[in-house]
């Protein structure tokens, strides 16, 4: 079972080894890595450039988080309100 980035780090691993891996259940994974590679490092280097600010959503409840989340992923509440909640953190002015 691997969750985002653990996801990702899981399907390599099954990759990797696939008579270890009898069954892998990924939840908001990373897509597989198409290309050679060779621009994997410059372009997680770029990501860690941007800054934090422009990344960060502010929502005025949990409902309103889970609303969000929701509607770009089209899940139901109960499917994801877990991981909402836990992916929440306090923002003081």
């Amino acid at each position: 079972l691997g969750h985002s980035l653990g996801g990702a780090v899981a399907s390599l691993y099954a990759a990797a080894f696939p008579a270890q891996v009898a069954r892998l259940a990924l939840i908001e994974a990373l897509g597989p890595i198409a290309d050679d590679g060779s621009a994997t490092l410059q372009r997680w280097r770029d990501a860690l450039a941007m800054p934090v600010a422009k990344s960060v959503r502010v929502f005025s409840d949990v409902e309103q988080a889970l609303a969000a989340r929701c509607r770009s992923t089209g899940q139901q509440p109960g499917a994801i309100r877990a991981i909402v909640e836990r992916g929440l953190r306090p923002q003081h002015d």
